[in-house]
C-alpha cells in the first residue's frame, strides 16, 4: 500500500487581513498545501510555529511584534526577528519573509536572519506556491 504524501503545512503571517486572506486562497486552491495558521503579530506567530510545526511560515517583514503596536517605528522590522526566533526555536520550518521593499539592504537582512527565500509580494503568490513542495522537503 502506498503511501499517502503529508500536505505541504503552511503558517501565513500578516498584519493585514487582505494579505492573509489572498496568500491563504492561493494556498488552498493547490493540492498538496494546507494552511495550518494564520497570525497578526510575531507573538502569535512564533507561538502558532512551536505548536502546529508548519513546513513553511509567510512572514511579512513588517510584522509587528504585538497588535497595538503597529505605529510604534521600533516594531516595524519584527518580520526578521520573528524569522530568527522560528529558526531557532523550531529549525525544520522553513521562514519566508514576504515584503514590498525593493531594497538589497532588506535582502541582506532577510538573508541573514535565517529566511529562505526572501519575496517581494508582487506576484508573490505564484512564486511562494511554485516553491512550497521543494521547500517542505
Amino acid at each position: 500500500m502506498e503511501e499517502e504524501e503529508q500536505p505541504v503545512q503552511v503558517l501565513i503571517a500578516s498584519e493585514h487581513p487582505q494579505v492573509r486572506s489572498v496568500l491563504r486562497r492561493f494556498a488552498q486552491r493547490q493540492p498538496g498545501v494546507a494552511v495550518v495558521g494564520e497570525a497578526e503579530n510575531e507573538v502569535d506567530t512564533v507561538a502558532l510555529s512551536r505548536g502546529v510545526k508548519p513546513h513553511v511560515a509567510l512572514i511579512d517583514y513588517r510584522l509587528p511584534h504585538f497588535q497595538g503596536l503597529q505605529d510604534n517605528p521600533l516594531s516595524r522590522v519584527c518580520g526578521l526577528n520573528t524569522a530568527r526566533l522560528i529558526a531557532y526555536e523550531v529549525p525544520n520550518v522553513t521562514a519566508i519573509l514576504v515584503t514590498n521593499a525593493d531594497s538589497e539592504s532588506c535582502l541582506a537582512e532577510a538573508l541573514g536572519a535565517g529566511a529562505v527565500p526572501y519575496l517581494r509580494t508582487r506576484g508573490v503568490a505564484a512564486k511562494v506556491l511554485a516553491l512550497l513542495p521543494q521547500l517542505a522537503e
